[in-house]
């Protein structure tokens, strides 16, 4: 109790004393109260109580004794102000622990930031131990992960590339001998394969003895550095070439405006020769009013650290060229002047800038043309509406003056014309009739008929006969009308493809006129009554000739009747006279007719010809007549056989149900042989025949009968027409491979030339033209033509200087 009372009294600055005190007098009472049971019970049956009554006692006991050997170390405990004094000057050093640990952990990342954006790493190795230590950025330069232990110093050389491995063992070995720094650039490959490039430093750490201690190095990863020089250096390749290629001028000028250096691939694009410029200032080369401009450009381009640009004009060989030029600091007091010829530029803005102004000036009118346009394209549709009125009316009709009608009457009221009339011409064009008039104000001469060649416009008719509208202003004397009238006129013909029928005329007053939407809807309106009138004049045309048609019809069946009748009983008596006589009176010269007359019909008549008397009638007539009558007999009955003949056989060419039998023909023998029947009377009549074949003519295949009808009748006709002391020629020639040319001609007559289209007409003969009177049917050159269509051919007549050629072509399709 005494040491806690101690203990209280030498440590009054303790806060709570009077637990000390409390715990004083526990002690005191406590040991007092277990000395007194140890004292009052001790006796054998309470021994075990008493017993653990004296431990808790002497643990008191201890307890005091202890206490007065605690005592001073209590005492020395420091006061609560010193304890308080103590704590904050402990707070004050943790807090700047942990400063130096915060400023420590920031370094050591930011070292490790600086590391990985500068992509160097530091390594460290220990001579003694031969141990490398990497930081995290040797890991991420080689590759490798961070978890991974360090390799080893043998190790290394696996990453080095191989091109490389002996440079750098030949650098670092030299400079650790040395004890000296050193660096080197070398290329590694990583793990995965890929190559960078290294930029590696050294430096040896020697102890105070002078022995080598450790290697402290850096490894820098230059790999984007070693991309960046070769990019730049193709960068500047192709800067340098199209620097070459461009058309700029390049200067360096300090802040006066001095030249300081000139570059220019196009010299015609300086003021001066750049060796004059340099050294000079825009001051001494340029003109005071662009001095102060582009001098002014440099100063703000200095002074805001910015490029400007710039676009201005130079008198430069007595021609204004613009330039737009961009003007960069270099330093404080130099830039750099690029300027580029714009001169096309601002020539094209100029005229962009008219243009603009002109389109201005257009769009002023779009509105007022637009309305315009809508006010027509309103009319365009009335107008439209009404030509489909009028085409319908007409359309539907084929009376001629039904037509006009219509048309005259709708264009008068739906153009509100003052007047409109239609004029028919006649065939040849000189007289014209009003059909019909639409009258409102003019005297009316509808159905009046009037001269062309006094018509008071002699230009107007002119064009309308050429199918050309006209429009007029005025007429200072209606001549048709008998008054002086003044008018806006529109004439429009009546026009087809076959000519001029009519003409439409329209009247409006002087101050108007007719638009082109009216012009083209009086235009169609007259097509289209051309076009009716045609159709309407065409179907009367056409009712017209069916009734010819069927009288001639009529006219044919009775000709082909009375004919067939008229031809066929005469020759079929004359032949059996003929026959009758001949057996009769010159039964030895019986046998010249005999190829002409059938068995049957002598068979036939051999009785009637007995009966004869063949001496009464020698007795009456002498012989001379007899055989000249005969003679008239028989030619009469050739003639009339083959005028069947031929009709026959031009009626088969015509229907085309004969076909042709192809053959080849060699015309070098084959026309020799054709001529001979006619050589006795080309002699008889002191004719000349000539044949003129080449000998390389070329085979002709055809139809050797319609070939042999054809000659035969030219020649014939030649032999005819042809004076004495005239020659015939018949020549062949091939103008082609597939082209043979046969020619007949006979010289010393002519054809007029109004007959030569004629002369292949049916039964048509030249009047005059039969020197030796021998007559014919009018069907031989029909008859021609018709062959020679048939063998695929064609046939003409030419007839100049006393000569007459026929030219037949014939295709020779086979070789």
């Amino acid at each position: 109790m005494a040491i806690v009372l101690l203990y209280i009294r030498c440590r009054q600055d303790l806060p709570f004393t009077w637990i000390f005190l409390l715990l004083g007098v526990f002690f005191a009472t406590f040991g007092t109260t277990h000395l007194l049971e140890v004292w009052t019970l001790w006796d054998p049956t309470d021994w075990l109580s008493g017993v653990l009554k004296a431990i808790t006692a002497a643990g008191a006991v201890c307890t005091a004794i202890l206490f007065v050997w605690l005592l001073p170390q209590g005492l020395a405990f420091p006061s609560p102000s010193q304890l308080d004094a103590t704590n904050r000057e402990l707070e004050r050093e943790i807090r700047a622990r942990k400063q130096v640990e915060d400023q420590l952990r920031k370094s050591e990342a930011a070292l490790a930031q600086t590391q990985e954006i500068a992509h160097v790493g530091c390594w460290e190795f220990e001579v003694a131990t031969r141990k490398i230590t990497w930081s995290a950025e040797m890991f991420r330069i080689f590759g490798l992960p961070p978890e991974q232990p360090e390799p080893t110093f043998e190790q290394l050389s696996n990453f080095d590339h191989p091109d490389d491995r002996e440079y750098r063992n030949r650098i670092a070995s030299a400079g650790i001998a040395a004890k000296q720094a050193f660096d080197f650039q070398s290329r590694i490959v990583r793990p995965d394969g890929s190559v960078r490039y290294t930029l590696g430093q050294g430096r040896p750490i020697c102890n105070e003895a002078g022995e080598l201690v450790r290697v402290f190095g850096t490894v820098l990863d230059i790999t984007d550095l070693k991309q960046a020089q070769l990019e730049l250096s193709e960068a500047n390749v192709e800067l340098q070439a199209l620097f070459n290629v461009m058309n700029d001028t390049v200067l360096k000028l300090d802040r006066q405006g001095r030249y300081l250096k000139v570059v220019a691939n196009n010299p015609e694009l300086l003021c001066h020769p750049s060796e004059q410029l340099v050294g000079k200032t825009m001051a001494d080369m340029l003109p005071a009013p662009k001095v102060a401009q582009l001098v002014g450009v440099i100063q703000q381009a200095l002074c805001t650290r910015a490029t400007v640009h710039v676009e201005y004009d130079l008198d430069i060989g007595g021609r204004s060229v613009w330039f737009s030029a961009n003007v960069s600091p270099l330093s404080e007091d130099t830039v750099v002047w690029v300027a580029h010829d714009i001169s096309d530029r601002k020539q094209a803005e100029e005229g962009l800038r008219q243009q603009a102004a002109a389109e201005r000036a257009i769009n002023s009118t779009l509105e007022q043309q637009v309305r315009e346009r809508t006010a027509e394209l309103q009319q365009a549709l009335e107008f439209e509406a009404l030509l489909k009125r009028i085409t319908d009316k007409v359309r539907d009709s084929l009376d001629e003056h039904q037509i006009l009608h219509t048309a005259v009457n709708e264009l008068g009221t739906g153009l509100k014309v003052e007047c409109c009339d239609t004029g028919i011409y006649d065939s040849e064009l000189t007289t014209f009739t009003v059909a019909h008039e639409y009258n409102l104000s003019l005297p009316s001469i509808q159905g009046q008929q009037f001269s062309l060649d006094d018509n008071p416009c002699p230009e107007v008719y002119g064009q309308l006969f050429q199918g050309i509208y006209t429009q007029f202003c005025f007429m200072t004397v209606d001549q048709v009308r008998l008054q002086e009238r003044r008018y806006a006129i529109l004439v429009c013909p009546l026009v087809d493809d076959q000519g001029v029928l009519g003409d439409l005329w329209l009247f409006k007053q002087p101050q108007q006129s007719f638009n082109h939407l009216e012009i083209r809807l009086v235009q169609q309106v007259a097509n289209q009554c051309a076009i009716a009138i045609r159709q309407a004049r065409l179907y009367q045309t056409a009712q017209t000739q069916v009734i010819e048609l069927e009288r001639l019809n009529h006219l044919k069946d009775d000709f082909l009747s009375t004919v067939s009748h008229e031809l066929r009983t005469p020759i079929s008596n004359v032949k059996m006279a003929i026959q009758m006589l001949e057996l009769t009176l010159f039964q030895p010269q019986a046998n010249r007719f005999n190829h002409h007359s059938p068995d049957s019909v002598q068979s036939e008549h051999s009785s009637a010809a007995s009966t004869i008397n063949s001496r009464q009638l020698r007795s009456t007539m002498s012989s001379a007549k007899v055989d000249r009558y005969f003679q008239i007999l028989k030619d009469e009955c050739e003639r009339e056989i083959s005028l069947i003949n031929d009709l026959l056989d031009l009626t088969r060419l015509e229907s085309g149900v004969e076909p042709l039998t192809l053959v080849d023909i060699d015309l070098k023998h084959w026309l020799v042989l054709m001529a001979q029947p006619f050589e006795g009377r080309i002699c008889q009549h002191q004719q000349q025949l000539e044949i003129n074949v080449p000998d390389d003519l070329p085979v002709l295949v055809s139809d050797r009968t319609h070939l042999e009808r054809i000659l035969t009748e030219l020649l014939n006709n030649a032999c005819k027409y042809t004076p004495a002391g005239e020659t015939i020629r018949l020549v062949a020639s091939a103008p082609s491979p597939t082209l043979m040319q046969l020619r007949v001609s006979n010289t010393g007559v002519e054809i007029p030339a109004s007959e030569c289209d004629r002369i292949f007409d049916k039964f048509y003969r030249i009047p005059n033209n039969d020197p030796w009177k021998h007559g014919g049917t009018g069907l031989g050159l029909a008859l021609v033509r018709r062959l020679v269509e048939q063998l695929n051919g064609s046939i003409q007549v030419e007839s100049a200087n006393q000569e007459i050629s026929f030219v037949i072509e014939l295709v020779n399709t086979i070789q």
